[in-house]
């Protein structure tokens, strides 16, 4: 017996197979977004749930999984498909999430100066992703009790954010990340 997920994917690979050019089309886009809209009830809660998955791809450490400027487009279709209102915080994110990896580099060219590598003992190399906390989804952290090697290098993070960016600090929440 055949089931209506089988026959519409046979219909998708058959527009695919014969018609690579129609497969894409905008109104295939728009059917596949009513769809996916329909299976969280509403548009609100498709936009939430996305921006919860973004900040978990993030968050995640797993830096291959964030592709920047494909997210950027997929955000600006989605305003496109349901306006600002509920993704207003997903640039602030992806602009966090460079900013993050540019200020790793300028913290790193500073320690090194002071020959402070931002390494544990082990090798494993330390790198931070800042968060404007109001855009982010909420977060819960736990406390986690660190190592005093990894406190060290947190402090010593922390002293040459604070010199690169006056009137600001960090709140650590290492429970995040890969491990």
């Amino acid at each position: 017996m055949i089931s209506l997920c089988d026959i519409s994917l046979s219909i998708s690979i058959y527009l695919i197979i014969l018609a690579p050019e129609r497969a894409l089309r905008p109104s295939h886009s728009r059917d596949l977004m009513s769809m996916l809209v329909s299976i969280y009830g509403h548009a609100e809660l498709f936009v939430e749930e996305y921006v919860h998955m973004l900040a978990d791809r993030m968050l995640s450490g797993q830096s291959n999984k964030v592709d920047i400027e494909h997210e950027g487009r997929y955000v600006d279709l989605l305003k496109q498909r349901f306006g600002d209102g509920g993704l207003q915080g997903c640039d602030v994110m992806l602009k966090d999430y460079v900013d993050s990896r540019l200020m790793n580099d300028l913290v790193k060219k500073q320690l090194a100066q002071v020959h402070f590598p931002l390494v544990s003992t082990a090798g494993v190399p330390i790198n931070t992703l800042i968060i404007s906390s109001q855009y982010w989804p909420e977060v819960k952290f736990s406390p986690i009790d660190l190592p005093d090697e990894l406190k060290a290098i947190q402090i010593a993070y922390t002293t040459a954010y604070e010199a690169l960016k006056p009137h600001r600090t960090l709140h650590w929440s290492p429970n995040y990340g890969k491990k």
